[in-house]
């Protein structure tokens, strides 16, 4: 499929194949079964259907998110073609332990809150040196 150039807004959309699915069998009446109601992994953040995080810095797309089956937070560094550069195992960080995490100059910060105006970071891990 060629890419959709949408003149007004400067952006080209292009076909990214499926990268996501819902796991969910539709019933006659056309509604869905509950998904992942009696087992399921952990959701990250402990935050209902919160699977993924993005966040960017100077270095460009990071995901931040759970592998099935773990409980630690794995990050990924994504370039603007979707192709995945680099991933990290964050073994120091259970994915239930922070409740929000954001990435600035290639350093993973967690955030003891995500309601509370006055948080503190609870969590820091360098991505490129490796080290908590």
């Amino acid at each position: 499929m060629d890419p959709i150039i949408i003149i007004d807004t400067d952006q080209i959309q292009k076909d990214l194949g499926d990268i996501s699915f819902l796991d969910c069998s539709r019933k006659q009446d056309h509604t869905f079964e509950h998904c992942n109601e009696t087992e399921r992994d952990i959701w990250l953040y402990n935050r209902p259907h919160n699977y993924v995080d993005y966040a960017t810095d100077e270095n460009g797309l990071w995901a931040v998110y759970v592998r099935s089956g773990m409980q630690h937070i794995t990050v990924s560094k994504i370039e603007p073609d979707m192709y995945v550069v680099r991933t990290w195992d964050i073994y120091e960080l259970n994915a239930t332990a922070v409740a929000d995490t954001f990435i600035m100059c290639g350093v993973l910060y967690g955030l003891k809150s995500a309601v509370d105006r006055d948080t503190v970071i609870n969590f820091a891990y360098d991505l490129y040196r490796q080290v908590e």
